[in-house]
């Protein structure tokens, strides 16, 4: 609507909710309620490469690893055992084709048909 101005009869906000909240998602993606895409976000690791001695490398996909008595790589099975303050991941975004609630938590998609991430970036996250 042109008569509309943004900040004043609207707002936008950017919102990052985790799939198994079906509370929050089932209000927000509701018909009418979500203008625009939603996007899915696909995290990895970043761990040292040990074998050059320098720099960061992915990690394996859907695991997180951390250094067991500071020598070796060993994937962690639960989040007790990750003792650092924060952790390196590379985030690719995903723009999905639908933002209804039934097409976002119904598993209708899938990270490798959805094509190329529209950004992606190297961040580090604290706990």
């Amino acid at each position: 609507d042109e008569q509309n101005l943004p900040g004043v009869d609207y707002i936008t906000q950017t919102v990052a909710r985790r799939l198994d909240n079906d509370a929050f998602l089932a209000d927000e993606l509701s018909p009418g309620v979500i203008q625009g895409k939603v996007y899915a976000v696909r995290m990895t690791q970043l761990i040292q490469d040990s074998g050059a001695g320098s720099g960061l490398i992915l990690g394996d996909p859907e695991k997180i690893k951390y250094l067991k008595d500071g020598t070796s790589l060993t994937e962690a099975s639960n989040s007790s055992q990750y003792e650092d303050g924060y952790i390196t991941l590379q985030v690719e975004f995903f723009p999905l084709n639908n933002n209804l609630h039934a097409y976002v938590t119904g598993g209708s998609w899938d990270f490798d048909k959805l094509g190329s991430p529209v950004a992606t970036q190297n961040i580090a996250v604290r706990r």
